[in-house]
């Protein structure tokens, strides 16, 4: 969760160099802020999808261990 909060604080932290950027044409330091948000954005987005794809693997951990309990009852003759 940190590495998200840290991404996204960067990414963040160079939005104004971008807006002048797309207003006025980039300079060099807006081409660094550009790269640097770049990687940030990049960072941010893969930390997401590392998240979400441990919460998946866990969730389906859980149904995997329903549907056995589900299919001993069934066995056992419940509903």
């Amino acid at each position: 969760m940190q590495n998200i909060e840290e991404n996204t604080t960067e990414t963040n932290r160079v939005a104004p160099a971008l807006q002048r950027g797309a207003e006025n044409g980039f300079s060099g330091k807006d081409m660094a802020a550009l790269n640097t948000a770049t990687e940030s954005a990049g960072d941010l987005i893969f930390s997401l999808c590392d998240r979400q794809d441990r919460l998946f693997g866990r969730l389906g951990k859980k149904v995997t261990r329903l549907e056995k309990r589900v299919s001993v009852l069934e066995e056992r003759g419940r509903p």
